[in-house]
């Protein structure tokens, strides 16, 4: 079958999360090849995302729950086949029962965002380990590239010094999330550690609750001056030069993009050890590793940051970038896509 006539179908949820970038972007570089339709299914009643489905020859989905709006069409799609995108770490319970062998029966391919991830369906999910596929999600490293004239502009418009040492946030705000935790370990440094910090909070308040107990925490910490909120923005990019270091704070995440696109920037990345990222990256390399959920050494990982010479600083974000560029490009990750979907035509 030649490429520019196989009809896909790109089904993801709405908002502006980490899935929700990759599905676009999974659009936008493959409508070069395929005919690709992309909808937000939750916007679709069953009946609609039914008739969408039996007008495709290759279904893509990145949230599991759609499978059931379309699943009369499922049960009897003959030669269509249905690749499920696993952008989630919450797998933990076990999917072994009669329903689920017999839905993930009619899938053909799950594709995992890392192999911790990959493993974890293998061994709670009743699929044939030889349909479970990682593929290492890739950035755009012209749009994520470092930019000084960027970051001079940005932190004009933020009011944040040129000297102050910026230490970014981003991800929507909830509890598992884990924003709080950058406050406590901020906290802990001594006062003259302290004294030119900013930490930068980008993205939507969801849960409304945990943003006032993260103000609460600020106030009680006297950190007010210290932390600044943005909503998230598609010119992301350019919040990544603003900052000097990323923080990734969540207390589980399965691979999310940030990391891939501060290291991109030529931004350290410090990241928890049990993020699915950290299967990718290199401590003292790339990035500085903390245990997760432990704010004592997330705040050990920031006194090293501060204490690291310039130079150190340099290898690590050029070492970084290079890293991307050969290995977790946009490019890259789209090639092992279209290679996935003519293995199961």
């Amino acid at each position: 079958m030649n490429a520019n006539d196989i009809k896909i179908l790109n089904i993801t949820p709405s908002g502006k999360g980490g899935a929700e970038i990759l599905a676009k972007s999974i659009h936008e570089n493959l409508s070069r090849n395929f005919k690709i339709k992309t909808i937000e299914g939750d916007k679709f009643s069953n009946l609609k995302l039914i008739r969408e489905f039996l007008n495709s020859d290759i279904v893509i989905t990145h949230k599991n729950s759609f499978v059931k709006k379309f699943l009369p069409a499922l049960l009897v799609k003959r030669k269509r086949k249905l690749i499920m995108f696993q952008h989630f770490s919450l797998i933990k319970s076990k999917k072994k029962d009669i329903y689920h062998k017999i839905v993930y029966s009619k899938v053909d391919l799950f594709i995992t965002m890392c192999k911790s991830i990959e493993q974890r369906i293998k061994e709670n999910w009743a699929i044939s380990p030889h349909k479970v596929k990682t593929i290492y999600p890739g950035v755009d490293t012209e749009k994520f590239s470092p930019s000084e004239v960027i970051r001079n502009e940005k932190r004009k418009e933020l009011k944040i010094k040129p000297e102050d040492i910026v230490f970014g946030v981003i991800a929507k705000i909830t509890e598992k999330k884990n924003q709080e935790i950058i406050l406590k370990a901020v906290s802990k440094l001594p006062a003259n550690y302290k004294e030119k910090i900013k930490i930068l909070f980008i993205g939507n308040v969801e849960d409304r609750k945990y943003y006032e107990k993260i103000k609460r925490y600020i106030k009680e910490l006297n950190l007010e001056r210290k932390s600044i909120f943005h909503e998230f923005t598609d010119k992301i990019n350019e919040f990544y030069n603003t900052c000097d270091c990323v923080v990734i704070t969540s207390k589980e995440e399965a691979f999310g993009l940030i990391g891939l696109e501060a290291l991109a920037s030529e931004r350290i990345l410090i990241a928890p050890k049990d993020a699915g990222i950290s299967e990718i990256l290199e401590d003292k390399k790339d990035s500085l590793l903390y245990e997760t959920d432990n704010f004592n050494n997330l705040s050990e990982k920031i006194r090293t940051f501060l204490e690291m010479g310039k130079e150190e600083k340099e290898r690590m974000k050029k070492y970084g970038r290079e890293k991307i560029i050969s290995k977790f490009s946009m490019e890259r990750f789209i090639e092992e896509i279209k290679n996935a979907i003519f293995e199961i035509l």
